[in-house]
C-alpha cells in the first residue's frame, strides 16, 4: 500500500506483500538507505525511514503500536490484482482495497 499520511503530507506510507520472502524486507531497506534514507524505526511489523524532511513507512503487516488491525493473506487473496511498478510484474491492492486500508490506517494511526 502507498499513502500519503492524512495527517503529514511529507509521510509516505508502503506495505509490503506478504509474497515477498524476509529477504526482501531488508533488500527494500537497502535501496532506500542507498538513496540517502536512514532507519529511524525498526518494529516487527514496519521500518521508518527517514531522508531530510521526507519520512517512509514500510509495513510488512497492516499494523499499529504492534497490533495487526487487518488480516494481510485475506487482503492479498481476495483484494489484490497484477500490477506493474517499475517495469516490474507483482500482486497489488485492488483501489477499494486499498481505500479501506488507507481509512484504516487514518483511524488506527493518524487519530483522524
Amino acid at each position: 500500500m502507498r499513502c500519503t499520511s492524512l495527517g503529514d503530507p511529507s509521510s509516505t506510507s508502503r506495505w509490503i506483500p506478504t509474497s515477498w520472502s524476509t529477504g526482501d524486507i531488508p533488500r527494500a531497506v537497502e535501496a532506500l538507505r542507498e538513496r540517502g534514507f536512514r532507519v529511524i524505526v525498526s518494529e516487527p511489523y514496519t521500518f521508518t525511514l527517514r531522508r531530510g524532511s521526507f519520512v517512509a513507512d514500510l509495513y510488512t503487516e497492516p499494523s499499529f503500536a504492534w497490533v495487526v488491525y487487518m488480516d494481510r493473506g485475506k487482503l492479498l487473496r481476495e483484494y489484490s490484482e497484477e500490477a506493474e511498478v517499475y517495469r516490474t510484474r507483482t500482486r497489488a491492492l485492488t483501489r477499494e482495497a486499498e481505500v479501506a486500508v488507507v481509512a484504516t490506517h487514518a483511524v488506527y494511526k493518524e487519530h483522524l
